[in-house]
């Protein structure tokens, strides 16, 4: 599904890694138009400190390429990780897959 009204998100995937665990050459940006943003946050006061926790769902459109080890920029600027593996958003009812579904997490 391609949302008119969608938002583009930046796609940040770590360079790959030698067999020392070194990165080789630069990470990979690419860019996802059309995403269907789904903000939640919430705050936890420990060890006298606020820290605000903020899960993120976004709808990408069919066939979108994202992995668990990839972060995301969001439009506000704001940079999550991937949280779980992205799945196909699929309909119970008829089968149709009208895009996948990512899970996005951040620690501010």
């Amino acid at each position: 599904m391609f949302f008119a009204a969608g938002e583009t998100v930046t796609v940040i995937r770590p360079a790959e890694k030698d067999r020392n665990g070194d990165p080789v050459g630069p990470d990979a940006p690419f860019t996802i138009d059309g995403c269907g943003i789904n903000y939640q946050s919430t705050s936890d006061n420990t060890d006298h400190r606020e820290t605000a926790l903020s899960w993120i769902e976004l709808i990408c459109p069919p066939g979108t390429d994202i992995r668990s080890t990839d972060k995301v920029r969001l439009p506000n600027g704001r940079t999550y990780d991937v949280d779980g593996e992205p799945a196909p958003w699929k309909n119970p009812f008829t089968g149709w897959e009208p895009g996948v579904v990512v899970r996005v997490k951040g620690v501010f």
